[in-house]
């Protein structure tokens, strides 16, 4: 139902789509954050993306990149099924 970081809604996955600085600025702001309190050590990029299992895979790699431009590489995919079997 939207794009969220660190449980915060930032838009729509369309709004985000067509304007990725609706989910950039606030993972800039996260990384910067971490950087200011460990000063010297290297950014680890860890982000744990989850996705409804019905998202299709180039929504996906979309996000993907976006978390890549800013430094995120270490990406953990979840996928949620949306409800009980």
């Amino acid at each position: 139902k939207g794009v969220y970081v660190d449980q915060r809604r930032v838009g729509g996955l369309e709004e985000v789509m067509k304007n990725p600085g609706l989910l950039t600025r606030p993972l800039v702001r996260l990384r910067r954050s971490w950087a200011r309190s460990r000063p010297g050590e290297p950014f680890p990029g860890e982000v744990n993306l989850q996705a409804h299992r019905d998202l299709d895979s180039s929504s996906i790699a979309r996000v993907m990149g976006i978390l890549t431009s800013q430094h995120y590489g270490s990406i953990q995919l979840a996928v949620v099924s949306g409800g009980a079997g």
